[in-house]
């Protein structure tokens, strides 16, 4: 994915069997992560947002 970490997904040392060990699959794995934690944030902001103009409009 990101060249400039020099993240390869296979190489000599690559473990298929325990990919927790591996740079590449925790990298992937905390870029995930990450990335589904800042979309559920947005969301969770939009609903409230969306909640309080539903609240404004029925005043």
């Amino acid at each position: 994915m990101n060249c400039k970490l020099g993240l390869k997904k296979r190489s000599a040392d690559y473990d298929i069997y325990h990919p927790d060990k591996n740079l590449y699959d925790q990298f992937v794995s905390e870029l995930d992560n990450t990335t589904i934690n800042a979309l559920q944030e947005e969301i969770d902001a939009l609903n409230a947002e969306l909640a309080t103009a539903k609240m404004d409009t029925s005043k």
